[in-house]
């Protein structure tokens, strides 16, 4: 049974020694798991941007793109894109 005292109190030691205590400041620099998540090359609505040829961020649809809520016509009676059926 002391050994399960120590493993457990050795995990715990373990894991606030990398993660640190939540909420606490600190000088170290922040660490990211996935920074890529957290700063995301963003477009804003209405925008000016250099991504696109005409220079706005808002496009147009592209032609044949199927609305959310519009249902896809077949022989066995209309199913939407977005519902979980075969």
């Amino acid at each position: 049974m002391r050994y399960f005292f120590a493993i457990l109190g050795l995990c715990i030691l373990m894991v606030i020694s990398v993660f640190g205590f939540r909420g606490m400041h600190s000088r170290k620099p922040t660490l990211y798991i996935f920074p890529d998540m957290e700063w995301q090359y963003k477009l804003r609505p209405q925008y000016p941007d250099s991504f696109f040829a005409n220079g706005r961020t808002s496009q147009k649809a592209v032609p044949g793109t199927v609305e959310r809520g519009t249902p896809i016509q077949t022989p066995n009676g209309p199913v939407y894109p977005y519902e979980d059926s075969p």
